[in-house]
């Protein structure tokens, strides 16, 4: 009797420990899962700021090449009517 009673404990045992180990498991699945859903959704916000400043250069850019040239295009017309002015 004696050992079939330490042999139950050491059955109960065992049982505990394997659920524990499969809790375990399971909860360190699920935290790999979050880890990975959480670098996606970094991975993805990053990309997102990347594109955004891409676009605000690209934007900065264009602006500063129609300023240029409408500095050249004054600067011509005021030359064209410099010009005008001394030859009438």
């Amino acid at each position: 009797m004696v050992k079939s009673g330490i042999f139950t404990t050491n059955l109960e045992e065992t049982n505990l420990k394997e659920i524990l180990i499969d809790r375990r498991n399971k909860v360190m699945s699920l935290l790999n899962l979050h880890l990975n859903v959480s670098y996606f959704n970094i991975n993805i916000h990053i990309q997102k700021d990347e594109e955004k400043h891409q676009e605000k250069m690209r934007k900065l850019a264009e602006h500063e090449i129609r300023m240029k040239e409408e500095l050249n295009r004054r600067s011509n017309q005021d030359y064209q009517y410099m010009l005008y002015n001394i030859i009438r």
